[in-house]
């Protein structure tokens, strides 16, 4: 076997994935998971198991470098945003390479230092911003940078506990704001439509890139509003190759050779383009499945294998088709109804559809733009087809919950 790969994993459709870009037969696995079930489910895409319920913590330390001393690690991989510091930590005690390591981390978690860097080189707009240690500094930002503002936390994903702000509101924020000095960022409020980029990455050469654009804010989804992107295939449209030279430019300026990135960028009325952020990870609730319905590339698949060095599988430039995807959320509570996969499969076009729960299920909902419970994707012979599925998609979809009863 020619590598030895630690894989960190929550899903089981995830793994899955990960096994087709990385064989059992071809590379030996270790599976680390804080889903018990997973280790029955997934026992034959692995060599070694380990069950911990923090994945980030000393216990995980421990058993990684052990097994190191037994069986060189070559490489280390996880799709969630929340384990890259940690994975970099690991990756530079093990003197791996590959990936994103040790504290160069930062640049991808830390949305200060994010845009700290990317300003220092000038690679592309990026809206006024500053570190909130207290209340005031968001008023004087308000006052004399900009009248709408947003503010998130600065390693926050998922578009969790991020809320637009002006003067008439921003006193409701004044316990968040004091009582979390130094976490959270405001950040000048741009107007425009907001795009995500997702490039795969190998030996410091950017393979594969795809483009689209959420029909609406990643903030409506708290209220459980389902979001929903359209892929933009034609990559000599000027608007398009204005996108993918700004993500260019943004990514030779971050520290990573090997992997995949979620960046999202807004673009003006005017067509001005500025930065939003970037992720060291593939893009979140679902989307992936999105890409891979209009190019044939699974971003997860070839993640997994950059991530540890290894080749993409996919050769040459996949041309991408039109289409898009609509992630479904969560209601708090015991399903009672909800629709099945097999109807939004009649809808003409529609590629994918998974539905992660079923009746009888308990279902909690954390506002996060990632936090699904189902997501659908299509290919379409045009721009125009796109509305059309969406509408039967939203006008299909039904979930209907009650509240637990407590013995």
């Amino acid at each position: 076997m020619s590598k030895h790969i630690i894989i960190f994993l929550k899903f089981e459709n995830f793994s899955r994935i990960v096994n087709e870009g990385l064989p059992s037969h071809l590379y030996e696995k270790t599976l680390i998971t804080n889903d018990s079930a997973l280790l029955e489910k997934c026992k034959d895409h692995y060599h070694h198991f380990l069950y911990a319920e923090q994945l980030s913590s000393p216990q995980v330390v421990d058993f990684v470098m052990s097994l190191h001393a037994i069986k060189h690690v070559d490489g280390v991989f996880s799709p969630s945003e929340d384990l890259v510091e940690f994975l970099a930590f690991l990756r530079k005690q093990l003197g791996i390479t590959d990936g994103v390591v040790g504290d160069d981390a930062v640049f991808f978690r830390n949305k200060v230092e994010m845009k700290n860097r990317l300003a220092q080189d000038k690679v592309i707009l990026i809206p006024r911003y500053c570190t909130v240690y207290r209340f005031e500094n968001a008023v004087d930002f308000l006052n004399s940078k900009s009248s709408e503002a947003i503010i998130k936390p600065v390693d926050g994903a998922g578009s969790l506990n991020t809320y637009r702000v002006n003067l008439s509101n921003i006193n409701d924020y004044f316990d968040l704001l004091n009582n979390n000095s130094g976490k959270y960022e405001i950040e000048e409020f741009i107007e425009g439509s907001m795009f995500h980029l997702d490039s795969i990455i190998h030996k410091n050469e950017i393979v594969f890139t795809s483009v689209a654009r959420y029909t609406h804010s990643t903030l409506e989804c708290r209220d459980g509003r389902p979001l929903c992107g359209y892929f933009l295939p034609d990559h000599y449209d000027p608007l398009i190759k204005n996108l993918i030279s700004a993500n260019t430019d943004l990514l030779n300026s971050m520290p990573i050779k090997d992997g995949v990135t979620h960046a999202e960028l807004i673009v003006t009325p005017d067509q001005e383009i500025y930065f939003c952020e970037v992720a060291a990870r593939i893009a979140g609730g679902g989307i992936i499945f999105g890409i891979e319905a209009t190019t044939g590339v699974n971003v997860l698949t070839e993640g997994a294998r950059t991530f540890v060095g290894e080749p993409p599988i996919f050769k040459g430039r996949f041309p991408q088709t039109y289409g898009g995807y609509v992630l479904l959320y969560k209601k708090k509570g015991r399903v009672k109804q909800i629709t099945q996969s097999s109807e939004f499969l009649q809808i003409k076009g529609v590629k994918r559809a998974d539905i992660l729960a079923k009746a009888g299920d308990e279902l909690n909902f954390s506002g996060s733009s990632g936090d699904v419970v189902g997501v659908v994707t299509w290919s379409a012979d045009s721009f125009a087809d796109n509305d059309r599925i969406r509408s039967e998609i939203e006008r299909l979809w039904s979930l209907e919950v009650e509240e637990a009863v407590i013995l």
